[in-house]
């Protein structure tokens, strides 16, 4: 069996992902890993990087402007949240798809199955987009 996501799975063993399920384990032991809370954890280290460029005080258009400003990566991983949890991601750049200019994310994570487990193939994104065009 192949799997396809837009992330990388809780299994893998990607550092990122580890530190990941090392946090949750370590404040809300017991919690459901899954990638609904991935992806919440990833969006909160999107927002503290965005708080960290706020000039002067917090207020919706200061957070706005600062998530406006941010570029990619945020810290050394090439990918959306400056994390490596999922592929690139752009708000600011037209979609190379035709039809398409609000497809933010064209990569997507494979997986194959192997005696239950699943493993990446391979380790980076895979770009779509041509696959697309």
């Amino acid at each position: 069996m192949i799997l396809f996501g837009a992330s990388r799975q809780v299994t893998d063993n990607n550092p990122e992902v580890s530190q990941f399920k090392a946090q949750m384990a370590m404040y809300s032991p017991g919690a459901k890993l899954d990638a609904f809370s991935m992806n919440s954890w990833a969006s909160a280290k999107f927002l503290f990087a965005a708080l960290d460029k706020v000039q002067g005080s917090y207020s919706a258009s200061s957070v706005r402007a600062a998530l406006g400003g941010l570029t990619m990566p945020l810290g050394t991983a090439p990918s959306m949240f400056g994390t490596d949890i999922f592929g690139s991601f752009t708000t600011t750049h037209a979609s190379s798809v035709p039809g398409s200019p609000r497809l933010f994310n064209s990569e997507v994570f494979g997986y194959v199955v192997r005696n239950k487990a699943e493993v990446p193939l391979p380790d980076q994104p895979i770009n779509t987009a041509a696959l697309l065009r």
